[in-house]
């Protein structure tokens, strides 16, 4: 969790485009949805997905930036997956968004 922290803490101080505003606060005010695995039937599965992608790119994410603001709005049991995926990685740090895409649908594809 302080791993996430720290991630979440850093994004918020970067600037986004020069005008002061953090991409966090910028996500944020997308109103981007919560994903929780109680709905985890393929369609909202892959419906939170696309609406999480369109406002990643709405804010111009990078990558690294995508996993952070995309797994905060990961709540309940999928919140405690993603922290415990981090947890057995070895390097969390080096988590691409592919692979958390990938790993995300497998969760709950089968």
């Amino acid at each position: 969790m302080d791993r996430q922290t720290r991630l979440l803490e850093n994004l918020a101080r970067r600037q986004d485009n020069g005008n002061g505003q953090g991409k966090m606060a910028a996500f944020m005010r997308l109103h981007p949805p919560t994903f929780d695995s109680a709905k985890d039937d393929p369609l909202s599965v892959d419906d939170w997905l696309q609406t999480i992608i369109k406002k990643l790119n709405a804010v111009r994410a990078t990558n690294e930036e995508k996993i952070v603001l995309a797994t905060h709005q990961l709540v309940g049991a999928i919140g405690e997956w993603w922290e415990n995926y981090q947890d057995a990685a070895n390097e969390p740090e080096a988590i691409t968004w592919q692979e958390f895409m990938e790993k995300f649908c497998e969760y709950h594809i089968p």
